[in-house]
């Protein structure tokens, strides 16, 4: 009983602490803070693409702000997807073409994001 509760424990604790770094992932990308998201991928194991509660991703932060740098970081992950849709099925590639950030545009595209 005891350890079956202490392991609940230990599961529980992880995942908490696994939201807090995703979501500082998050937040970096969002803020353009390329030095933290670079410290956030180097010492965390972290899924680069972690959808927030709308379902948007760091490259889809990123992107959305044109932070050039740090779409650059987050594009050198080797498992990076620039085609995930947020909750509401938009795509960042068709964002920021509809936003007429070109700079954003043309990274996704040479990173393989289809437009829909």
């Amino acid at each position: 009983m005891k350890l079956t509760i202490l392991l609940t424990t230990l599961i529980f604790s992880l995942s908490v602490y696994s939201n807090i770094i995703h979501n500082h992932m998050i937040d970096a990308a969002y803020f353009g803070e390329t030095a933290t998201l670079v410290e956030i991928i180097k010492t965390n194991q972290v899924d680069i693409n972690y959808q927030d509660s709308e379902g948007r991703t760091a490259i889809w932060y990123a992107g959305y702000w044109e932070y050039v740098d740090t779409m650059k970081v987050i594009l050198a992950q080797k498992d990076v997807d620039v085609n995930i849709p947020d909750h509401y099925g938009i795509y960042i590639i068709d964002w920021v073409s509809y936003e007429g950030k070109w700079e954003s545009y043309d990274l996704l595209k040479a990173a393989g994001a289809v437009e829909h």
